[in-house]
């Protein structure tokens, strides 16, 4: 068993696994040339290639990154909800530069992505979002697809039963990737925190806890707003601790939790009614 990973979001997916039959290959845009090189020294030696790709739906990646702009951008809660909408019509304009013409993802790393899903024998996909993702973006049909998602326990507690917070769980995450989710809860006035892996938010000022105080901050959650663009684990095992969760349309744990309520991540708006929605 091996699990080879290359890039910080391959090495996020990685650490799941604890059980891999044979050599799983998993990259992320920013080590697309090593994990492709891996794969034809996996060829030569006659060796089946297991892959996975961790890329975020474009629309949403390119969204969020975006939404730190703006917050730097726009001094007013006017403008910056106004700047918002814009992205969430694709209709932004930052440096003269349209939105539609933007990528969080270097066109030759995506070519080099294409390279690497030929090569594999099979794609290993968290959901069937994800492997549809896939091959609407690289355009590679890919041999064989197993969908899998890591059985590893969050080592959380369940929520408290008077629990009235509201709690935007993002450990992978930096706070300047959050304005999206950040204002979509504005208009709750209830108590919210976020666990995020770097950086604070400071207008409007909301507390950023670090993942090794998930424990205490979780317990207060109320409504747990998972911030995961493609992976659905957290969600899952949130879940069956008893919170109640909502999560990106994107990253499909709709698919393994009935009445589960999904966002756009892309639009503030949806987060703000897939949250009432949730609260009831």
């Amino acid at each position: 068993m091996a699990v080879l990973a290359f890039g910080d979001e391959a090495r996020a997916w990685a650490r799941r696994y604890d059980d891999v039959e044979g050599e799983l290959i998993i990259v992320d845009p920013s080590g697309a040339s090593s994990a492709f090189l891996t794969a034809i020294e996996t060829k030569k030696r006659g060796e089946p290639v297991l892959a996975a790709i961790a890329l975020d739906e474009p629309r949403s990646s390119l969204a969020w990154a975006l939404g730190g702009m703006i917050l730097n951008a726009q001094r007013y809660r006017d403008e910056r909800l106004q700047a918002l909408e814009e992205i969430a019509q694709g209709r932004a304009v930052v440096d003269n530069r349209p939105q539609a013409t933007m990528s969080t993802v270097d066109p030759r790393a995506l070519e080099t992505l294409r390279d690497f899903a030929r090569l594999a024998d099979v794609l290993v996909v968290r959901s069937w979002t994800e492997a549809h993702r896939l091959v609407r973006v690289l355009g590679v049909e890919p041999a064989s697809v197993r969908r899998a998602v890591a059985p590893t326990p969050l080592d959380l507690p369940q929520p408290n039963a008077d629990a009235r917070g509201l709690v935007i769980w993002a450990p992978e995450l930096s706070a300047a990737q959050l304005p999206i989710l950040v204002f979509g809860l504005i208009d709750f006035h209830l108590p919210t925190t976020i666990v995020c892996k770097t950086g604070t938010f400071y207008d409007p000022a909301i507390p950023c806890r670090r993942p090794h105080d998930a424990a205490a901050v979780l317990a207060e959650a109320a409504l747990v707003v998972d911030a995961s663009l493609s992976d659905p684990h957290d969600a899952i095992e949130l879940s069956r601790l008893g919170y109640r969760v909502v999560t990106p349309a994107t990253n499909g744990a709709q698919e393994y939790l009935a009445g589960l309520t999904p966002y756009l991540p892309w639009s503030h708006r949806s987060v703000r009614q897939a949250v009432a929605s949730a609260l009831g």
